[in-house]
């Protein structure tokens, strides 16, 4: 985050992307914002509350942003580790074998307890000594920023990357439950504005019930997401935002 690719900035993916996380992220289009304004005073200065609603927003994504970054530098390097791990025991493997010289490698390097710099620089000389056998050793170059550039994106961030973190963190059930509670808030959150934006419109216009209108609400969005819970329920649901983003635009 603190060392961007300034030219990504040129390519329209990273503008679309953008301007699909603001419309997700204020609501716009759902009718959620237009029915919680309706509450508001007749005097009601909306051109403040609209640019107080966008910096919140953008820091809450800046803070988020920071969050996410953090975790995934830290997936990244415990199985970066494990790479290196891993691989300098294959190497010690080849050493015992005769397939590598034990000359090659610098004295200074244990390879029992090796640094990600040594790592790489055993990495390399192997690399060039052995550049016709090289390919059959089946040796990883270990880079966090290849570990890095894995990082899934959208609900696969949520729902794989982030509960596989949490795995490695101290006290690791812990936060995978204060992980899934935010979930839920989020979720409930998120739904908050989404049923505003039907029962509002529904209820100042037909005089209704608006506990019973809810309710139905909730209970026919509860049968459409059942739709989600199967084993293509990713697919299905970024089918459904791309649908949906498209009918936005």
């Amino acid at each position: 985050m603190f060392t961007p690719k300034l030219e990504i900035m040129l390519e329209p993916k990273v503008w679309r992307e953008a301007a699909t996380q603001v419309f997700f992220a204020l609501g716009l289009g759902f009718g959620g914002v237009i029915a919680f304004s309706s509450y508001n005073k007749r005097d009601n200065n909306c051109h403040f509350d609209a640019v107080l609603v966008s910096f919140i927003n953008f820091f809450t994504s800046v803070l988020a942003t920071l969050v996410v970054f953090a975790v995934l530098g830290f997936k990244a390097n415990v199985i970066n580790e494990k790479c290196i791990t891993q691989n300098s025991e294959t190497i010690m493997k080849f050493l015992k074998m005769g397939n590598i010289s034990q000359d090659i490698i610098p004295h200074h390097i244990n390879l029992s307890t090796v640094t990600v710099e040594d790592y790489h620089l055993v990495y390399d000389i192997i690399q060039k000594v052995k550049e016709e056998e090289f390919p059959a050793l089946h040796l990883n170059s270990c880079k966090i920023e290849e570990e890095l550039n894995k990082a899934v994106q959208g609900t696969g961030l949520a729902f794989i990357a982030f509960t596989e973190a949490m795995t490695h963190f101290p006290a690791s059930p812990f936060w995978s439950v204060m992980f899934f509670l935010m979930l839920v808030n989020l979720g409930l959150g998120s739904m908050f504005g989404t049923i505003e934006g039907i029962v509002t419109p529904i209820v100042d216009t037909f005089k209704v019930r608006k506990e019973i209108l809810t309710v139905i609400c909730c209970l026919l969005a509860f049968c459409i997401g059942l739709i989600l819970c199967n084993a293509l329920e990713i697919t299905l649901l970024q089918c459904l935002m791309i649908i949906l983003l498209h009918c936005l635009c």
